[in-house]
């Protein structure tokens, strides 16, 4: 009986493996690019709340994006916080507080563009200066 594989055996397990590989490696590359850009749009989801919320209860919010994370306030009291995830940070200030009035809408110096920067992209949260409507896009 043989006991051991021969060289042509081993070499065609290495290049099996090789081949699948290369097949996989890109698209773990694009699962990536997809977690964070699902982590973008639940930030720009957790922002519309914050604006609802405000509406709703006819009182100030505020979301006060940090680093690596942001928080929502409600007259200064922490009411949620979570972190961006790994490879997403603010790209722009170590804090920006954007302010949203009982009517919904941004106060005068809050309705900006807030740019974040992940991995693979920026990504830009705007919101509109007089409707206060958020929505989220790719930075080139």
């Amino acid at each position: 009986m043989k006991k051991g594989s021969s060289l042509l055996e081993v070499l065609v397990v290495v290049s099996i493996l090789s081949l699948l590989l290369t097949v996989t490696l890109p698209r773990f590359s694009y699962i990536q690019k997809y977690k964070e850009k699902r982590k973008i749009e639940e930030i720009c989801i957790n922002t519309i709340k914050a604006r609802r919320l405000a509406l709703d209860s006819s009182r100030a919010m505020t979301i006060v994006f940090q680093e690596n994370n942001y928080r929502l306030l409600k007259k200064e009291e922490e009411i949620y916080q979570t972190s961006y995830g790994e490879d997403i940070s603010l790209d722009q200030a170590k804090e920006i507080r954007l302010v949203f009035t009982r009517n919904g809408r941004p106060d005068n110096q809050s309705a900006q563009t807030i740019v974040f920067k992940g991995k693979y992209n920026k990504y830009a949260l705007v919101v509109a200066p007089v409707t206060g409507q958020v929505r989220w896009e790719v930075k080139e």
